[in-house]
């Protein structure tokens, strides 16, 4: 295990559901929703796959309605089948890194 590993580990998840949309430019753009976030990334669950080590504009809607999207730019570094979801509306999982730590989106979990 590297050291830059267990530093993404080190950072504290936090359980919160709310919408997202990526933006992978030539892959296009899907929606979903989060299962965990922290300062330095989210775990999603969508109903599309794209592939790990693309660039993404991540539009996170932390209070949907009430306030503008937060939008960060991350890199998919995981994705894996929704194994509790495999049939139903969000068959995958996809872990996002994002670039710089956002530790503003932690403000409304």
């Amino acid at each position: 295990m590297t050291d830059e590993s267990v530093n993404r580990r080190a950072q504290q998840r936090h359980t919160a559901w709310f919408p997202v949309r990526l933006d992978a430019e030539e892959l296009g753009e899907c929606i979903g929703v989060t299962k965990n976030v922290s300062a330095r990334g989210v775990l999603l669950c969508s109903a599309d796959k794209f592939v790990v080590g693309a660039p993404v504009t991540v539009e996170l809607h932390l209070d949907p309605g009430k306030q503008e999207p937060r939008r960060v730019q991350g890199t998919i570094v995981r994705l894996t089948r929704n194994e509790d979801d495999p049939e139903g509306l969000w068959p995958y999982k996809m872990a996002v890194e994002f670039e710089e730590p956002e530790p503003s989106v932690l403000e409304r979990v």
